[in-house]
């Protein structure tokens, strides 16, 4: 397997790689929650996903309420495999034959409609586009590309549409008449998040009934037309104007309950983190290599906008298992990070910031570090 991971990126999926996924091997289950049965290629010996899968559950049971439809009765197969997540080939030895989709894709759903049941294919173990998907697929059929992936993004994920507001209109067309779907997913996000936010999930869904999945741009704009009653051309040039932003932060350390990290005085935070099975934010889907084999996730209320640095030492330190990074809410960019000992430097603006860390491979799925996080610039007076 491949050494690469990434836990934090959203995710892609095509009707070929559906296809695929209908013949790929799967792996036995190791872990079940309400809709979810978790299963990997990795190793699985020593695992704790009860509280992941639950908060994924949640996921599912929020994104039906949203849809107005109920979560699907068919089980979820959840599938990771770490597979190289930015490239289709690599140097390394890969085996293929695990992954039910096509290779440069990060992840995939299949549906099964004679019995119901959904796959997902993922190379990052939490990947909630694609949960989206297999709530979605179920409960309204395959659709548009543009209506599938906007709508998957935009209910799950943290991503913003402010950076590609100037040509929004040229760049939604070219994903309509495009022959190969773009990895860009964020002009569909914007159109289906300004069409709900404006006009509500009713009308979105009448529109997804009536634009066939290869639909062309003038069919499209018909359809349009039809259900929201005024010129396609015209309404994205209103939508150009308002940024969307994605409903669910990625990060849950953004969100409430994650344990808060404490301060030991103004601008400094000296103390040791624990993670154990169970307690609310650890978890871990299986040993890579030798890569961190487990997680959890913390928030952090900074006080003081400035520059830090962070250090985290501990063990796991030697065989480059001890990571942790703090990214601000709903940016989606990390702002500070450190690894194995060596003191990482970045800017933190003021107000809360989410930080997950990553243990070591253990026998017991449990970890501790110690983290020094100190503000350094500008002086203090």
């Amino acid at each position: 397997m491949s050494n690469v991971r990434s836990f934090l990126v959203a995710c892609m999926v095509s009707l070929a790689c559906e296809r695929e996924g209908a013949s790929v091997q799967l792996p036995t289950f190791v872990a079940s929650s309400k809709y979810i049965d978790y299963s990997t290629w990795e190793d699985a010996s020593v695992i704790c996903m009860d509280d992941k899968l639950a908060e994924w559950d949640l996921v599912i049971e929020e994104t039906a309420t949203f849809l107005q439809t109920s979560p699907p009765t068919g089980r979820i197969q959840y599938v990771w495999v770490a597979l190289p997540v930015y490239q289709v080939e690599s140097a390394t030895d890969v085996d293929w034959s695990e992954w039910g989709c096509r290779k440069d894709l990060r992840g995939c759903y299949h549906y099964q409609n004679d019995d119901g049941r959904g796959v997902v294919h993922t190379k990052t173990l939490e990947h909630l586009h694609e949960l989206v998907h297999a709530v979605d697929i179920p409960a309204l059929g395959y659709g548009h590309r543009v209506l599938e992936e906007g709508l998957a993004t935009y209910l799950g994920s943290w991503y913003s549409s402010e950076g590609i507001l100037d040509g929004f209109p040229a760049s939604l067309k070219d994903m309509i008449t495009a022959e190969q779907f773009p990895d860009d997913y964020l002009p569909a996000m914007h159109f289906v998040g300004s069409i709900l936010e404006r006009d509500g999930v009713s009308k979105f869904k009448e529109l997804r009934t009536r634009v066939s999945r290869r639909a062309s741009l003038e069919e499209f704009a018909e359809a349009y037309k039809v259900v929201y009653g005024e010129d396609f051309e015209a309404a994205l040039v209103k939508m150009s104007s308002t940024p969307v932003q994605g409903r669910i932060p990625l990060l849950s350390g953004c969100k409430e309950g994650p344990e808060v990290v404490p301060w030991a005085s103004p601008g400094l935070v000296d103390t040791m983190l624990y993670g154990e099975c169970g307690d609310g934010g650890f978890f871990g889907g299986g040993f890579v290599g030798d890569w961190p084999g487990f997680m959890k996730d913390f928030a952090v209320e900074v006080g003081e906008s400035g520059y830090y640095e962070m250090t985290v030492t501990g063990p796991g330190a030697e065989s480059s298992q001890l990571h942790a990074s703090i990214d601000g809410c709903f940016d989606g960019s990390s702002t500070i990070s450190s690894s194995d000992g060596q003191t990482g430097f970045g800017f933190l603006t003021s107000g809360r910031h989410a930080m997950r860390v990553f243990f070591p491979q253990s026998s017991a799925p449990r970890g501790e570090l110690h983290l020094r996080l100190q503000w350094v610039a500008p002086p203090k007076p």
